[in-house]
Formats: C-alpha cells, sequence, structure tokens
C-alpha cells in the first residue's frame, strides 16, 4: 500500500524552528517491529481477558458451573481478567500508540529497536506468570494489581526500558515545536512509572499495615485509569481529532487550561470513594472536592473538541479510524460526568459497592480507552506494515459490535447498581437480599461482553491476516533479491 504521508496535526504551542523533514514513511518504517508486536501481544491478551471476563459472568447464573476446578472461580478468574485486560491490552496498546505519535510529531525515526523489542518481551513474559501465578490461586488481592510481586517487578524493568527509550527518542527530535498530544503522552510516561512504583513498595516489598493499605489501592487503581490511561486515551484523540478533520485544534490555550487543571486534580479524584470507609474524613473529603473540581478540565476538553469539529463530523465518521474516536471522545465526557456525580457524599451513599460503581470503571476502560486504542491501531498498522486492511467491513462490524456491547454493559450495570443502592439505603434488607431481584437486569452484562469478544475476533482475524501477508510480501523481496530480480509495482 502506498500510503499518502500526512503532515503532523496543526495544534503546536509555539513556534520552532524545524529541521529538514523525514518522510512519514520512514518514520513508519522505523517503528514497525516493536510496535506490530505490542499491538498483536495486546489484541491476543484482550481475547484471553474477555473470556475470562465472560467465564466469571456464566458463574453469575450457575454459581457451581467451575466449582470443581479451582483455576476458573469467580476469585481468580475475574482478577485474571482484569490484569489481562489492561496491563496486556490497555497499558501494552498504549505502548505502540504513544511511540508511533512521539515519533511522528517529533519528525524522528524510532530508536532503540532491540531495547524494545525486548522489553516487550519481557513485559509479556512476566504477565504470563503473574496471571498464571493469580489462576494458581496468588493473588494479592488489591484492586488492579492483583498481580504477584514478581511480576510486578519483572514488568516495571520492561516499563523502564520503554520508558527510557520513549523518552530518548523524544529529547532527540528533530521539530522542537510542542503539541498536547506530547504533553498528556511525556505526563503519562512519569504517572506510570510513580504509580506503579509507589504501589509495588507500599503493597508488595514495604508493605504498608492496617487500613493504609486500603487507601494506597484505592489511590493506585484510580491513578492508573483516570491518569494514565485517561491520558493516552487523551493524546490520541487530540492527535487524531485535527488530523481526521484537516482542521488545525481551535484552542491551544483552552487546551493547556485542560490539561494543567487535570493534571493537578486528578490524582485525587479517586479517594472520594473512601469517603464513607473508615479511613481519615480528610481523605474522602478531598476526594470529594477533587471530583467536583474535574468538571473544569472535562469541560475545557470538551469545548475543545466540539469548536475544533465544527461541521466536519461526518468526514470524521467517514474513515476507519474515525468513529472510534468519536466514540471514544463521547465515552470520555460521559463517563467524566459520572465521576463527578458520584463523587458527592449524597450519591455515593447509593452508588458505593453497588454494580453503578462497576459500570462507571467499564465506560471509561472500554467505552473511552479501548475506543480511543482501537481507533490508533486501525490508523496505524496500515502504515507501519505498508499494507491495506484486508477485510475493511470488518473494521466497521467491529466498531459496531464493542459499541453496543459497552452500551449494554454501562446501561444494566448502571440501572442495576442504582435499584440496588436504594434498596440496600432503605436498611430493611441486606446486601445479598437486595441483590437478588435485580440479578436479571445486572446478568445482561453478559451479553454486552459477548458482542466485545466477537468484535474483539473480528480484529484478531484481521490483524494476524495482515501480518501473515506482510510475510509473504517479506519472503517475495528476499527471494527477488537473492535472484536478483526486480520487482515491479510494489510499495518501497
Amino acid at each position: 500500500m502506498n500510503v499518502t504521508p500526512t503532515p503532523s496535526p496543526p495544534e503546536a504551542v509555539s513556534a520552532a524552528p524545524v529541521l529538514e523533514r523525514i518522510p512519514a514513511s520512514e518514520i513508519d518504517a522505523s517503528c514497525r517491529p516493536p510496535l506490530m508486536f505490542y499491538f498483536g501481544s495486546g489484541l491476543v491478551w484482550l481475547f484471553v481477558g474477555t473470556v475470562f471476563w465472560l467465564i466469571a459472568s456464566m458463574t453469575f447464573y450457575v454459581p457451581a458451573l467451575f466449582a470443581d476446578t479451582s483455576w476458573l472461580t469467580v476469585g481468580r478468574v475475574r482478577p485474571a481478567a482484569t490484569s489481562a485486560i489492561v496491563y496486556g491490552f490497555a497499558v501494552q496498546t498504549a505502548f505502540g500508540a504513544l511511540l508511533w505519535i512521539m515519533c511522528r510529531l517529533g519528525n524522528v525515526r524510532l530508536l532503540f529497536l532491540p531495547a524494545l523489542c525486548v522489553a516487550g518481551f519481557i513485559w509479556n513474559l512476566a504477565l504470563t506468570a503473574g496471571v498464571l501465578g493469580i489462576l494458581a490461586g496468588g493473588s494479592t488481592g488489591f484492586e488492579w494489581f492483583e498481580l504477584p510481586k514478581y511480576a510486578s517487578a519483572g514488568m516495571f524493568v520492561a516499563y523502564a526500558l520503554i520508558a527510557v527509550c520513549a523518552v530518548t527518542n523524544f529529547h532527540l527530535r528533530r521539530d522542537r515545536a510542542l503539541f498536547p498530544s506530547q504533553w498528556y503522552l511525556l505526563a503519562a510516561l512519569f504517572w506510570f512509572a510513580w504509580t506503579f512504583s509507589a504501589a509495588g513498595l507500599l503493597l508488595h516489598f514495604a508493605p504498608v499495615r492496617g487500613v493504609f493499605q486500603n487507601i494506597v489501592n484505592a489511590w493506585y487503581a484510580s491513578t492508573l485509569l483516570d491518569m494514565w490511561l485517561t491520558s493516552v486515551g487523551l493524546a490520541i484523540i487530540f492527535y487524531f481529532l485535527p488530523k481526521l478533520t484537516a482542521r488545525p485544534l481551535y484552542s491551544s490555550t483552552l487546551a493547556a487550561f485542560g490539561f494543567w487543571t487535570f493534571a493537578a486534580v486528578a490524582q485525587f479524584a479517586g479517594m472520594a470513594r473512601l469517603s464513607a470507609g473508615p479511613v481519615p474524613a480528610w481523605i474522602g473529603s478531598v476526594g470529594v472536592a477533587a471530583s467536583g473540581i474535574m468538571v473544569v478540565p472535562l469541560i475545557s476538553v470538551a469545548a475543545n473538541w466540539y469548536l475544533t469539529l465544527g461541521d466536519r463530523a461526518q468526514a470524521l465518521k467517514q474513515s476507519e479510524t474515525g468513529p472510534f474516536v468519536w466514540l471514544a471522545a463521547i465515552s470520555y465526557v460521559v463517563g467524566g460526568a459520572l465521576q463527578i456525580i458520584f463523587g458527592f457524599r449524597e450519591v455515593s451513599e447509593i452508588t458505593d459497592f453497588t454494580y453503578a460503581e462497576l459500570a462507571r470503571t467499564q465506560l471509561a476502560l472500554h467505552g473511552f480507552v479501548a475506543m480511543a486504542l482501537f481507533g490508533g491501531l486501525y490508523y496505524i498498522v496500515p502504515r507501519i506494515s505498508q499494507l491495506e486492511w484486508p477485510a475493511p467491513r470488518h473494521v466497521r462490524l467491529h466498531f459496531t459490535l464493542y459499541a453496543a456491547g459497552v452500551a449494554i454493559i454501562l446501561l444494566s450495570l448502571l440501572g442495576a447498581g442504582v435499584m440496588q443502592g436504594f434498596r440496600v439505603n432503605k436498611g430493611t434488607v441486606d446486601f445479598v437480599t437486595a441483590t437478588k431481584p435485580i440479578a436479571h437486569i445486572a446478568g445482561l452484562s453478559t451479553f454486552g461482553v459477548l458482542l466485545l469478544l466477537a468484535g474483539q475476533v473480528l480484529a484478531l482475524k484481521n490483524f494476524f491476516t495482515l501480518c501473515h501477508r506482510a510475510s509473504e510480501q517479506t519472503r517475495a523481496y528476499a527471494i527477488d533479491f537473492i535472484t536478483g530480480r526486480e520487482t515491479v509495482g510494489r510499495s518501497a
């Protein structure tokens, strides 16, 4: 495929001298080995994690279904599913998108390819050992940090390699201008290292005691989703929205305002979940206040996107990447609004410890983060492989299935959670009794998981068919080179 190089989105915040530009095709080619590995591994982990999620959902209807198989009980399968989806797919795919956007905006070829490939291998090896450890009964019990400490140690080593390579590539960039996408990506590199190492130290290697463990765990889980993954998702949208609509970002000043307010308060918003817990009252109060202030970056970002999009919404939806970016942006706004609403004490008294909180988390993870990553993947892979997607219709069908699945999961869990919370707060029934009447509503989420799984099968088939064609093309080039024949009509 001959891909026409597209210029970086016109979203720079400062003028800076630019050296002679490297062709986009050369930058893409330099990214090919590690990124194809990250994206392929991420899709496999997403499929595995969703299968585990489906198994856990099935036990909702038949609790004794896997009672004789300890590895498939809910207490092991659910944390294994979370770890596979979060660390195998979301974090690893985010690495690939981060490196590519950094190279494209910086006008620099990706360096340190062997180190990045080794880091990817270490990451997947450690994660595999960790997921198997969870299934064998070695879960730590900490939300979103269930991996045994030997797995988290190996993953931190891999991340350190990736982060050093990414920062070095950024330092050596030829285009010295800074874009909003780069702000979020650089901040994300720092936030992941900070939160992952702090949680590992305080929960695994020098564990704190008592209620402080819950505080650290709540801070880590919220920061991982609301800062690291959210930052990468925002960077992807800020990059592709101007590019796909061929319009400059409406306001760099508004983008800067949204970024700094987000960076200042997002890390504290998750503490609102502890407002009714056995922790010092000021911790919950800080979380409630931070959740309220989150309306400022939310409105800033949403307004900037809306004013940038203007009357170009139809052009956005016509591309393969556009619908994913569009839905990711909507999911970010809806999920952010739910986070703010759930942060208030009067609301949290109803939604805490119910399906409603799980609904918000799944919307943020699958509706926003996953959709943004899919949008980036569907744009990046054809360019680094120089091949078209084998089945473009599967891309559109994947979007439809995933959007429907996310909607069903959100509505079923949110409705069941609110009903559950009201019944518990009446004080006349216990938690189990309050849950039984709404079990059939929450159970609808299983159908949503099936739709997600069907979309992932299409994405996997499309990706690995493309990889097979790329390997055939490589073999053909090798044969032509060895025999001395010229290849006619092939892309460079």
